[in-house]
């Protein structure tokens, strides 16, 4: 027979049961952790003329802004699985969002636009823990229907974040300056905090697995050597950098060439969102009819019939 102490010990390290339910708050929470940094990123982009104006640089300067963002992001993505699995989801979330409403706090605060980038930096170092964890969370929680449900509604969040976000970014600029974007991604990056502990706390229940930076290596060198990785991840980071590249220019040509003000850059931002949001809905069920490859190759030549014309 076992003992108390390894009876404890046993139902300590056993996972608990994943709720049988994906409710609407506990979706609302995970959506908005995935969609958080595309918030951030994608309501200033009605503001890039008035900080390089605020700051006497030239708008295409304050495309390093979204660079160093971008970089940092992918970078702090690569530790936060192991982190997770080591100590658990709820001090990664929460260390993360602190770290994100820091540096918001050093963005709205900036006198320059080098203490801004450093600021971007750091807002990204914070989010990359939110957006990793949010589908691992859903995959702590739930299981079979409940857990699509609560991935698909994810990645809803995902694409609709970028439309309506530059809409919201023309508003608070027009209304306060660029500054209120910062201080309206901290406040809500501050409220996901308290809403996560007290709906959901600590959701990896399983042992925890030591940090292992060799093993780890060896994990991601193994995907960098498979195909079946690679070529849609390729194929996603180009398309992707393609429209953030365009998002980060068209500021500087549409509002200091064209003429269009903050709201209607907004509208510009939003309608090309939506567009991608309605192909990515669409896709999946021309893929099941066509094919996936070939449903695959021909938006490829979309795309790059897309970047040609501009």
């Amino acid at each position: 027979m076992l003992s108390r102490s390894q009876t404890s010990s046993a139902s300590q390290a056993s996972p608990d049961p994943p709720p049988t339910r994906a409710s609407l708050p506990l979706l609302a929470i995970l959506a908005s952790f995935a969609a958080l940094g595309t918030l951030a990123t994608n309501i200033l982009l009605p503001s890039l003329p008035h900080i390089a104006q605020s700051f006497d640089v030239p708008t295409p300067a304050t495309g390093s802004m979204m660079s160093a963002f971008f970089a940092m992001f992918a970078l702090g993505q690569l530790f936060v699985g192991p982190f997770s699995d080591r100590y658990g989801r709820l001090p990664v979330i929460i260390g993360g969002l602190a770290i994100f409403v820091a540096g918001s706090v050093v963005c709205a605060l900036a006198p320059t636009l080098s203490i801004l980038v450093i600021g971007r930096v750091i807002q990204a170092l914070g989010v990359s823990a939110s957006s990793v964890l949010s589908r691992a969370i859903a995959r702590d929680l739930f299981s079979g229907n409940e857990l699509a449900r609560a991935l698909s509604f994810i990645m809803v969040a995902m694409a609709a974040a970028p439309g309506f976000s530059p809409l919201l970014g023309g508003g608070l600029d027009q209304a306060f300056g660029w500054r209120a974007a910062f201080v309206a991604v901290a406040i809500f990056g501050a409220a996901l905090a308290p809403a996560y502990i007290f709906s959901l706390g600590e959701t990896h229940h399983a042992a925890r697995t030591r940090l292992d930076p060799i093993s780890i290596a060896r994990g991601y060198l193994g995907l960098l050597g498979d195909r079946r990785f690679i070529v849609p991840a390729a194929s996603v980071s180009l398309i992707i950098g393609g429209l953030f590249a365009v998002f980060t220019v068209s500021p500087a040509i549409l509002i200091d060439g064209l003429g269009f003000s903050p709201l209607a850059l907004s509208l510009f931002f939003a309608g090309t969102v939506f567009i991608v949001f309605g192909a990515g809905i669409t896709a999946p069920r021309l893929a099941r009819k066509a094919g996936l490859a070939r449903i695959t190759f021909y938006g490829a030549i979309i795309a790059c019939g897309g970047c040609s014309s501009c």
